[in-house]
């Protein structure tokens, strides 16, 4: 059974508006009584407005995510689902963008400014700064995601396990001569990047990655486009039996190249994107890409930032998310011996 305003008024012997102002926060009411009110209507299973509870805990109500303004678009529509994911856990949940990453510890202050439960800081990376005195002094729980803040909770993307296992299909199938597309500009202290999976296979199996195997990529606004100018350029003056094409938006250009240069070599060309977006699995040839899995993502930062908002002084907290290999189509198996020894588990950290 529902309980209303007026019911809790009664049950309490005071005037309907002094119980909405105590429940929506606003003044006139006495601390005491705002929080015989607050109380009252959580044990009636009342749907208590955020802001009210944030005047009860002290701790401000909503959630802040900032993240570049020239972020990849996959991250964009990561960070958009978490948002998303995340409001119903704080009763509000917004965006703030950067234009110049050298300015997040303004952009960081500027959002403890609005006394927010949790911010959240995606994609920005090297940032010595510590936060840790005005995050406590506002009572606000600050995650970073494929980030570094120093001294703070975060959750790392590890791209590698499933760059890993696509180089180990490449060089299991057969294949000799494969094609990485790589950032210039990869930031990689720990081994969690894409570059550092494809190495680290070529390690194990005893061969040496070339650098002509190696293709700088960097990725913009349209990938699809940059990636179809590169693999045609490359087609060009080179066999290629192999492709991994950074993210699904330059597969797909990568993929058109392939059909405009000899349609017949669609099926006898791997090519593997990263991301996973829904597009890939519809495609006329289905593409293998390397996926993390958002739901883990969404699982882990709304825990840990719970639990920080609970013990704001409890020891900083780090989860590493792995990538997995998706195999479709664009990288058929015509061995299924080898499935095993693809997804082989491997410790290097």
């Amino acid at each position: 059974m529902s309980i209303a305003i007026k019911d809790i008024a009664l049950k309490l012997r005071v005037s309907p508006s002094t119980v909405s102002r105590a429940l929506s926060g606003k003044d006139g009411v006495s601390e005491e009584m705002r929080q015989r009110i607050i109380s009252y209507a959580e044990d009636c299973m009342f749907q208590v407005n955020p802001a009210a509870q944030a005047l009860r805990t002290g701790k401000g109500s909503g959630l802040i995510l900032i993240a570049p303004m020239n972020r990849p678009e996959v991250a964009r529509i990561r960070d958009e689902i978490l948002l998303t994911k995340l409001h119903q856990f704080f009763g509000s949940a917004f965006s703030l963008t950067v234009d110049n990453e050298e300015n997040l510890e303004y952009y960081i202050k500027m959002a403890l400014a609005e006394n927010p439960q949790a911010i959240i800081v995606s994609g920005i990376w090297h940032q010595n700064f510590n936060l840790l005195e005005a995050c406590n002094t506002h009572k606000t729980a600050l995650l970073s995601i494929d980030s570094c803040l120093a001294g703070h909770d975060e959750i790392i993307i590890d791209r590698s396990t499933g760059t890993e296992q696509m180089t180990r299909m490449f060089l299991l199938s057969g294949c000799s001569h494969p094609v990485y597309f790589k950032h210039p500009e990869e930031l990689d202290t720990e081994g969690y990047g894409r570059l550092s999976g494809i190495q680290r296979a070529y390690k194990e199996a005893g061969l040496e990655l070339k650098p002509e195997y190696c293709v700088e990529f960097n990725p913009k606004k349209n990938d699809s486009q940059l990636g179809y100018e590169i693999f045609s350029e490359l087609l060009k003056r080179s066999y290629v039996d192999a492709v991994f094409a950074f993210n699904d938006l330059a597969a797909l250009g990568v993929q058109r190249a392939i059909h405009s240069f000899n349609p017949a070599s669609n099926s006898e060309i791997k090519l593997v994107g990263f991301d996973d977006l829904p597009i890939s699995t519809y495609l006329p040839t289905s593409l293998s890409s390397i996926s993390i899995k958002l739901e883990t993502l969404i699982e882990q930062a709304s825990s840990m930032l719970q639990q920080r908002i609970l013990d704001l002084n409890a020891p900083r907290e780090r989860a590493i998310i792995p990538s997995t290999l998706l195999i479709r189509e664009s990288s058929r198996i015509t061995d299924r011996r080898i499935i095993g020894e693809i997804f082989r588990q491997t410790n290097h950290n």
